[in-house]
């Protein structure tokens, strides 16, 4: 089963808001979409997941933006880090939408499962991610890599 989570960043506005291309796959679904957020975002998930789930947090959700068409977002966003069995199985589910209309409308629902050790991996890599020293974070369970 092929797991992938790749960010590229494009500089935007930083040190305070940062503009990512967030795409992901779980080997069977994949879905990609271009996100704004504040760049201290970053460094949180960073602190959640290094220590995930033996930390206060057992699930962590990075929303952002609306799927209600009267809210007038953009986009909407989910990257939920949740414990998913008793022997400590974890599960990333994700929900992408590029709210567009019709013939233009994306959506991306899915999950990808893992164990705490890939996600506390995974916060490593956004801890020096959120550095912004570096454009491209790519993680596929056991490894990681940052370009």
């Amino acid at each position: 089963m092929s797991r992938l989570i790749e960010i590229v960043r494009i500089p935007y506005e930083e040190p305070y808001h940062i503009n990512l291309i967030f795409k992901a796959e779980n080997g069977e679904n994949c879905g990609q979409l271009e996100i704004y957020d504040n760049a201290d975002q970053l460094k949180k998930i960073a602190d959640v997941l290094m220590d995930f789930p033996f930390g206060s947090e057992k699930n962590y959700c990075w929303t952002l933006g609306s799927e209600k068409s009267e809210d007038n977002f953009a986009f909407f966003f989910k990257c939920e880090f949740a414990v998913i069995e008793p022997s400590g199985e974890c599960s990333i589910n994700i929900r992408l939408n590029n709210n567009q209309k019709s013939h233009e409308k994306s959506i991306s629902e899915f999950s990808i499962k893992c164990y705490p050790a890939e996600l506390n991996k995974l916060g490593k890599l956004f801890n020096e991610f959120s550095e912004l020293k570096k454009t491209k974070l790519r993680w596929t369970g056991n490894e990681g890599l940052l370009k």
